[in-house]
């Protein structure tokens, strides 16, 4: 299906028919400055399972306070703009970055979430994440860089414990991804909601999430060649496509 993606201010919109529920999707860094691009394969294979996308441009920011209070301004916009019925569930959906700011949402703000699912939950510190920057504290003038993201690594554990609502969370893990957290987040959200946290451990990389859907063009007839084409489809997104079974398979219905 040829999904048309919808520009709402600064977010970007997938309506399927009769919809199910509402994924409230952030990417990671970087990659999550164009959701609707490095993420579409993704996206709007969740939107063909009946799910309304929004999602938006998440641009590289220290403030992650700032970013997450700006998404959820931006999500609420939007969901009043679409004028959605009140009874439909929504989810968080967050990859690395976008885990992050959805469980900064969930304890800045009185969210009504049915539920989120993390994958690849990153919460590197600034110098983790640029190596160089330590460097650059040693050069005259510079030495005046920030030194941390808000919150840092430590203030960010402390303050899910503290104030994140949610209680129902599902966790994805790859085995070779080596910017993955998701330890560090389990053991805290066990202590908060053991009975409603669920983990998943699926092969893949940090970059998984990420795809690009190749069109095979449609044919009259489905030929052998057609049929290797598929099979072919399939193996090179091995990894995507259970990652898109879990996900549909971890939203309440």
């Amino acid at each position: 299906m040829d999904w048309l993606w919808q520009d709402l201010g600064e977010s970007q919109v997938l309506i399927p028919p009769s919809p199910r529920g509402v994924i409230h999707f952030l990417g990671g860094a970087l990659v999550g400055a164009v959701p609707q691009w490095s993420y579409r394969w993704l996206l709007e294979r969740l939107a063909g399972h009946g799910y309304i996308i929004i999602t938006k441009s998440v641009i590289p920011d220290l403030d992650h306070r700032g970013l997450a209070a700006r998404a959820y301004g931006e999500f609420n916009d939007v969901v009043q703009v679409l004028k959605l019925p009140l009874d439909l569930p929504v989810y968080g959906l967050g990859h690395s970055l976008g885990c992050k700011l959805h469980l900064l949402i969930g304890g800045l703000f009185p969210v009504e979430r049915a539920g989120q699912v993390l994958i690849s939950y990153n919460n590197f510190g600034l110098q983790a994440a640029l190596p160089w920057l330590g460097m650059l504290r040693h050069v005259p003038v510079l030495d005046q860089l920030p030194v941390e993201f808000s919150p840092s690594p430590g203030e960010t554990l402390d303050f899910i414990q503290r104030r994140y609502r949610v209680s129902r969370n599902v966790l994805i893990r790859f085995a070779d991804d080596t910017l993955d957290e998701t330890p560090q987040l389990a053991e805290v959200l066990k202590q908060k909601f053991p009975h409603d946290l669920r983990l998943h451990y699926l092969t893949g990389n940090h970059l998984t999430p990420l795809g690009l859907d190749v069109n095979w063009g449609q044919k009259q007839a489905f030929s052998p060649l057609d049929a290797l084409g598929q099979w072919c489809k399939e193996w090179l997104y091995q990894d995507l496509l259970t990652l898109e079974r879990v996900i549909v398979g971890s939203l309440p219905r």
